[in-house]
């Protein structure tokens, strides 16, 4: 029986049939690519890379350029966990987050790939977003991010490598034992039961 995992998105710039390695631990070896449906990240909807001011785009254009400047099998990744984002809002959150930690990463460890990436390189990153030491991934260099935000951003590295995981790209998500920082809830409203509402 051949076992068929589906890619939703990949840009034609490979080959037809070209073929990636797959894990040692996958069964049935290497897969074939199949047909592309995007040529960039900027084509999935509500990703549309603004170049200048009144151009009708939709996300900084810098962040779909370094998304698209991904090894192939990164990308293709990349590509469809965006893809799979229900909401526009989810999806721009998405690609921002990532992009951040692609110039991050090859600031910080330039040899290692997004799919090889370890706890050890999460861990860094998160310390040094949250102290403001990064030398890349900072909008404003030299200040700390919240740490609602470095939370968001771990976050959404979990989902990708998440998705990495149940696509069978990966062996284990890396992000899942990083610790998220603590996040105020001041100024919140706290969740009631429905019995507390009631009353």
């Amino acid at each position: 029986m051949t076992e068929l995992l589906p890619t939703a998105v990949l840009r034609p710039a490979a080959p037809s049939g070209e073929a990636f390695a797959a894990p040692a631990d996958r069964p049935g070896g290497a897969l074939a690519l199949p047909a592309p449906m995007v040529a960039t990240v900027g084509d999935i909807a509500g990703l549309r890379p603004r170049r200048t001011r009144g151009d009708g785009g939709e996300v900084p254009g810098a962040d779909v350029d370094d998304v698209d400047a991904l090894p192939h099998a990164e990308w293709s990744a990349v590509a469809a966990w965006l893809k799979a984002g229900k909401a526009v809002t989810t999806r721009r959150a998405r690609l921002a987050d990532v992009a951040a930690f692609v110039r991050w990463l090859a600031v910080e460890a330039p040899s290692v790939e997004l799919l090889a990436v370890t706890e050890d390189h999460l861990t860094h990153y998160r310390d040094t977003i949250a102290t403001g030491t990064a030398r890349a991934g900072l909008a404003r260099p030299g200040t700390p991010l919240a740490a609602s935000t470095v939370a968001r951003r771990l976050s959404s590295l979990s989902s990708l490598y998440g998705y990495a995981l149940r696509r069978r790209l990966i062996a284990v998500n890396p992000a899942d034992p990083v610790e998220r920082p603590e996040v105020s809830t001041v100024g919140t409203t706290p969740a009631r039961t429905v019995e507390e509402a009631t009353a």
